[in-house]
């Protein structure tokens, strides 16, 4: 797969690479970004927007993005992250390579075109075939989301490709589902990175679908005037009725603007995160494989 590519490549030539791809956290998607529609996002969703690890990527059939938060607990794209993007080309000459670009991105509004665009900084790239290492380099280049897709810089869209893909990850409908070897076979020389066979991958699925691929019973219906408990995603829910105007002391509460989605603006007397929930067993162990769900941190 291209991650172990990647992963030789950094071993060879890239060496700052390595600490980060001993720790990312693969997702498996089987699609390609390349093919599928961006969805251009208004502010309140890029607000809310999070990565489930600090350090994630995104692997496809023939590309992949690592994408590596630059603060703790970090929400939002207002935020600078940094990004290593790979692809796979032929040059004019057939030739099979793979073009590795590392720097950092940040969701910048402009207010001509009324929309949201992606500024990159620091871009670096670089070109490997077999023994043969091209390289260039960019001090900045700055284009709004419209402009992108007019340009035939892979690089550019697939960091774009990011911000949809981690809405993706973040949507309600989906869950996590952690994949594992029952057993891996460590590599004997201590410089060398795990190869994706040989660590965790995750993937996004409905429930019904992991509850399939983990060999798990479908936890029925619930009896009496309830419904089935229903699994749910962290999220966070605002409370405007009047009787939460009051704290436990019965003090008034100075009433806030909700900061995004839907309701932005309204006024709320009172915030509650809710925890993400999951309905019956959350592992499982089928054949050589070890299934978890993962619920939002």
């Amino acid at each position: 797969m291209i991650f172990d590519q990647l992963c030789g490549i950094a071993e060879r030539y890239l060496p700052d690479l390595i600490p980060i791809l001993r720790k990312v956290r693969i997702f498996i998607f089987d699609v390609d970004p390349r093919s599928t529609p961006i969805k251009v996002r208004n502010p309140d969703q890029l607000d809310g927007i999070f990565m489930p690890y600090s350090t994630t990527l995104f692997h496809f059939e023939n590309c992949l993005y690592v994408i590596e938060d630059t603060l703790k607990d970090q929400t939002g794209a207002s935020q600078k992250r940094r990004f290593i993007s790979v692809d796979r080309f032929e040059t004019k000459d057939k030739e099979k390579c793979l073009l590795i670009c590392v720097g950092s991105f940040v969701q910048k509004k402009y207010d001509d075109i009324n929309g949201f665009g992606t500024m990159i900084e620091g871009l670096v790239d670089e070109a490997f075939a077999g023994d043969k290492r091209y390289f260039r380099s960019f001090d900045k280049i700055d284009i709004a989301y419209d402009e992108i897709d007019k340009m035939h810089n892979d690089c550019l869209r697939n960091v774009k490709a990011v911000v949809d893909f981690a809405q993706r990850i973040n949507s309600s409908e989906n869950f996590i589902l952690e994949t594992r070897p029952v057993k891996t076979r460590k590599s004997k020389k201590s410089d060398k990175i795990s190869r994706i066979h040989q660590r965790p991958t995750y993937t996004l699925l409905h429930p019904d679908k992991i509850r399939e691929q983990m060999g798990l019973p479908d936890p029925g219906i619930g009896t009496g005037v309830g419904l089935r408990p229903h699994e749910r995603r962290r999220h966070v829910r605002y409370l405007s009725n009047s009787k939460y105007r009051f704290d436990d002391r019965g003090v008034p509460i100075e009433p806030r603007a909700i900061p995004s989605g839907p309701r932005r603006g309204e006024l709320y007397y009172k915030r509650i995160d809710v925890p993400a929930t999951w309905i019956g067993p959350s592992e499982s162990r089928r054949r050589n494989k070890i299934y978890r769900v993962i619920l939002d941190r």
